[in-house]
C-alpha cells in the first residue's frame, strides 16, 4: 500500500549537513548509527516487531524522509505509515566463537549498507537467536531522525510495549512531542543576534590555523589535505586517560580537546587557537 505525505517542513541545520555528507560518495556511512544489543532472555520476536512498529506510528520523526529534487530548498516530509524492516537469523547450531565473529561482520556489513533518505523508516532491525533464551539485536538507523538520547528513550518505550504486550496490555505513554515543533521553534530564534556575537567573540580571526606540516618546504604556499583517519586506544591508554581526567576534574571529552588544542599550537605556532566542535546539549539548562 503506497504511503502518503502528511506533513512537511524545512531541515533544521544538522539535518542538512547530514543530507549533505549522505549524498557525498565520501561519506556516504558517515551518519549512520547502530545499536547493538545482547538479551539473554527469550523474546517472542513477533511480539517484539509488534512494539517496535507501535513505535514508528507514535513517532512521526521515525516515519520521516527526505526530499531535494525538485524542490527550492531540502524538505522532510512524514508519510502516513511505514513498516520497519525486519530481518530474522538463526544462528544456535554455531558455536560461540564463530558466531560472535559472524554478528561483528553482519554489523560492519550493516553499516556500509546505509540508507535510502527518500524512503521511510530511515532503520531498521535484525534479531539473531543464538539459542533458546540468547539474542543479538541491531537495530540500525540514521542520525537524521535520531540521535543517542533519542535512542535511550527509544529503547525505553519499546521495551515497554514488549512487557505490556506480552501481558495482553496496551500502555497508556504520553504521545510525544513532534520534531515539526523543534523546526518551529528554530524558526523563533535570533539570528542576527546569535551572528552579531560570535562575530565580536572572534573578532581578529580570518583563516584557520594554518599547519606548517602543510607548508611545501621552500615556499609559503600551502597544500591542502583532506580525508579522515581512525585510531583505537589500547585499554590501558584509554584507562589512563580517564584517570587523568579525574584528577584534573574535567571530562575525557575535554581533555582530549586540550590535547587537540595543544597540537594545533604545536604545528602552527599561534597562540590562538580556534577550532570547533559539535556538541549535544540536551542537559544545558
Amino acid at each position: 500500500m503506497a504511503c502518503k505525505v502528511i506533513d512537511s517542513y524545512e531541515l533544521s541545520s544538522i539535518q542538512a549537513g547530514m543530507l549533505f555528507h549522505a549524498l557525498s560518495r565520501e561519506h556516504q556511512s558517515t551518519d549512520n548509527q547502530q545499536v547493538a544489543v545482547f538479551l539473554s532472555q527469550q523474546i517472542d520476536e513477533t511480539v517484539f516487531v509488534r512494539a517496535w512498529q507501535r513505535l514508528i506510528e507514535r513517532h512521526s520523526v521515525l516515519r520521516t524522509r527526505f526530499r531535494w529534487e525538485g524542490v527550492v530548498e531540502p524538505m522532510q516530509e512524514v508519510v502516513d505509515h511505514a513498516r520497519i524492516p525486519v530481518e530474522k537469523l538463526d544462528w544456535r547450531d554455531l558455536p560461540k566463537a564463530d558466531r560472535d565473529l559472524k554478528f561483528q561482520t553482519l554489523v560492519d556489513q550493516d553499516r556500509n549498507q546505509g540508507f535510502d533518505l527518500r524512503k521511510a523508516p530511515l532503520l531498521r532491525l535484525k534479531l539473531v537467536r543464538v539459542s533458546e533464551s540468547e539474542h543479538y539485536i541491531l537495530l540500525s538507523f540514521h542520525h537524521s531522525i535520531c540521535d543517542g538520547w533519542g535512542t535511550v528513550l527509544i529503547l525505553q518505550e519499546v521495551f515497554a510495549f514488549y512487557e505490556a504486550f506480552q501481558q495482553s496490555d496496551d500502555p497508556d505513554i504520553a504521545l510525544p512531542r513532534s520534531y515539526r515543533e523543534y523546526i518551529e521553534w528554530l524558526r523563533t530564534l535570533d539570528e542576527e543576534s546569535a551572528k552579531d556575537f560570535w562575530q565580536k567573540t572572534l573578532a581578529g580571526f580570518r583563516t584557520p590555523n594554518t599547519l606548517v606540516v602543510a607548508r611545501k618546504r621552500g615556499s609559503g604556499n600551502v597544500t591542502i589535505h583532506r580525508g579522515s583517519q581512525q585510531r583505537y586506544l589500547d585499554a590501558a591508554l584509554t584507562s589512563a586517560l580517564k584517570k587523568r581526567a579525574r584528577e584534573a576534574s574535567v571530562t575525557l571529552n575535554t581533555l582530549v580537546q586540550g590535547a587537540w588544542g595543544l597540537l594545533l599550537h604545536r604545528y602552527s605556532g599561534e597562540t590562538d587557537i580556534v577550532f570547533g566542535a559539535t556538541r549535544a546539549c540536551r542537559r544545558s539548562a
